[in-house]
């Protein structure tokens, strides 16, 4: 018989395994680390299992809302974009990073940045300008 042991963290099930075994219960003595697991056999899994759809109520499998799931969808979309955004701010700040040498040297000879290397001058205030904007939560779509 083919098991699903999906793991649980205050009734959110946070991950699933597949395991063949004899019966629930000797699955159960195999794995005395169980706790907080609840055991099912593939047969009783419905067809459109996932563990963004289904919640545990009383030890019993329950499907969530479709508000419940599109907010959890939502919530994930925006961690996804804010990550992503986080990472662009990261690569932004090494390229103002590695292009400081040209404003110390223009600093030392006296010359405007947007004179000696317009076109740097123009990437480098295009950088903090992107920075700033995702800074301020507008660098990724909001619903």
């Amino acid at each position: 018989m083919q098991c699903v042991l999906l793991r649980l963290t205050d009734n959110q099930i946070i991950d699933n395994g597949t395991r063949y075994c004899e019966s629930i219960k000797q699955l159960q003595l195999d794995l005395p680390a169980t706790k907080g697991w609840l055991i099912i056999t593939t047969s009783d899994l419905p067809s459109d299992f996932s563990v963004d759809t289904y919640t545990i109520v009383n030890g019993e499998l329950v499907r969530l809302s479709t508000e419940v799931i599109a907010e959890r969808e939502a919530a994930a979309l925006l961690a996804a974009e804010q990550a992503a955004a986080t990472t662009e701010i990261a690569r932004l700040k090494e390229y103002l990073t590695a292009t400081d040498w040209a404003v110390v040297k223009c600093l030392e000879i006296g010359t405007p940045l947007a004179q000696a290397y317009p076109e740097l001058a123009t990437r480098r205030i295009e950088a903090r300008a992107r920075i700033n904007e995702l800074q301020r939560g507008g660098g990724y779509a909001r619903t």
